[in-house]
C-alpha cells in the first residue's frame, strides 16, 4: 500500500519581498512561513514532505535539514 507524500513547491527566489531574507523564512507569528505549510503537509498526509527549493537559496535548506526531503529545482 502506497501513501501521499505532499510535495512543497518552494522554488522561487521571493524577489518580490524586496529582502535579504528568503520569502519563505519570513517570520509570521514567531516562526517562519514554510513552517506552516510543513505541517499542514504532514497533518495531511501522515508523512514528512518534499520540499523543491532553488539551489540559489541555501537558506532554505538549511533551516529544515530535518523530516523533509528537498528536491532542487535548476534553474527555478
Amino acid at each position: 500500500m502506497t501513501h501521499p507524500v505532499a510535495v512543497v513547491l518552494a522554488g522561487g527566489l521571493g524577489t518580490r519581498m524586496k529582502s535579504g531574507t528568503p520569502k519563505l523564512l519570513h517570520v509570521l507569528c514567531g516562526r517562519p512561513m514554510l513552517a506552516y505549510v510543513l505541517d499542514a503537509a504532514r497533518g495531511a498526509t501522515g508523512a514528512d514532505p518534499v520540499v523543491v527549493v532553488s539551489p540559489a537559496t541555501p537558506a532554505v535548506r538549511d533551516a529544515y535539514p530535518a523530516r523533509v526531503t528537498i528536491a532542487l529545482q535548476k534553474p527555478p
